[in-house]
């Protein structure tokens, strides 16, 4: 597994808000973001933010994709 962490903006940050749940697959187009700061112990701290364009949801959970997986021609269909 591997998480990515997804900055959200406006509209699509409160339907995210409103429907996106653990197991829920979704799509995300977006650019790369890179941060870095010192935190208060003087550390030196970098990010990888994904700031999303679209975010596409699919229906259903981790059930649906565990009973009907994308297939690879169905996942070179899609528009990002």
């Amino acid at each position: 597994t591997e998480w990515h962490r997804v900055v959200v903006w406006e509209r699509q940050a409160e339907l995210c808000q409103r429907y996106l749940k653990k197991g829920r697959m979704v799509a995300v187009s977006g650019r790369l973001a890179h941060r870095s700061w010192e935190n208060a112990q003087g550390e030196k701290r970098h990010r990888t933010e994904v700031v999303a364009y679209h975010v596409k949801f699919f229906s259903g959970g981790e059930e649906a994709r565990l009973q009907a997986p994308l297939s690879p021609a169905a996942t070179q269909s899609l528009p990002f």
